[in-house]
């Protein structure tokens, strides 16, 4: 109670400065930061997926607005296989080809942008 607090009022301030830079220099063995930020992200996925957006907010914003032109390119393209070859199997590898190069031009947009934003 106020016993304990008056008689180490004064040598706080001291402790904790010690016990801090001490702590600085072993917070990797003290603390492992890797899991304590990906239980958080696991426990509470609304952050996670706030944090996604802002950091790819830009490369989101260009895969919206440029899906109706590499539809239509792809679409195009599937159309043209299908009118050279029209047989059964042209439309679902068209299909399987052009979900392909979507997800990968969105992955590499995402995960690999020009302008890296950093975070922390």
């Amino acid at each position: 109670g106020p016993y304990w607090a008056a008689l180490l009022r004064p040598v706080l301030p001291a402790v904790l400065t010690v016990l801090v830079r001490r702590l600085q220099g072993e917070i990797d063995d003290v603390l492992d930061l890797r899991s304590v930020v990906l239980s958080a992200f696991v426990r509470d996925k609304e952050v996670l997926v706030d944090l996604f957006q802002k950091v790819g907010k830009v490369e989101l914003e260009f895969l919206v607005e440029s899906g109706l032109g590499f539809g239509a390119a792809l679409g195009l393209g599937q159309m043209a296989l299908w009118a050279r070859k029209p047989y059964p199997w042209t439309l679902p590898l068209c299909g399987a080809l052009v979900g392909y190069i979507t997800n990968w031009i969105a992955i590499k947009l995402l995960f690999e942008p020009a302008e890296p934003v950093e975070v922390g």
